[in-house]
């Protein structure tokens, strides 16, 4: 077995912005590439937040080690966590007069409808 050292960053926050699992390796930064294997996962899920907020950040980064060696071409990868906060779709009201103009003496008043 290989294990490999991970580090998180970003601005996102475990909890609020996602969940991570398995949680060991978050916990741990931690991650076991099995004798046979090539790879191992993780998975990070999105949580829906109630707010207006901007777009987050994760990023994992793997951590040196003597046992293996880092890929420069891919020391890390980022997910961007999209604020999709939906809306609420407003109704559009306006405002429209009868008459552009109306005379002081007359007897017909504008209507505005709105």
């Amino acid at each position: 077995d290989l294990a490999v050292t991970l580090t998180f960053s970003g601005d996102a926050v475990s909890g609020i912005d996602f969940s991570f699992s398995p949680s060991e390796v978050f916990d741990n930064g931690l991650i076991t590439i099995l004798d046979g294997q090539s790879s191992a996962t993780f998975t990070v899920s999105p949580i829906a937040d109630t707010g207006s907020f901007l777009d987050v950040t994760f990023v994992s980064s793997i951590g040196s080690s003597a046992s293996y060696t880092i890929d420069a071409g891919a020391p890390s990868a980022s997910l961007t966590i999209a604020n999709v906060d939906i809306v609420p779709v407003l109704p559009v009201v306006s405002i429209a007069s009868s008459d552009a103009s109306v005379n002081e003496d007359s007897a017909s008043p504008a209507t505005f409808t709105v």
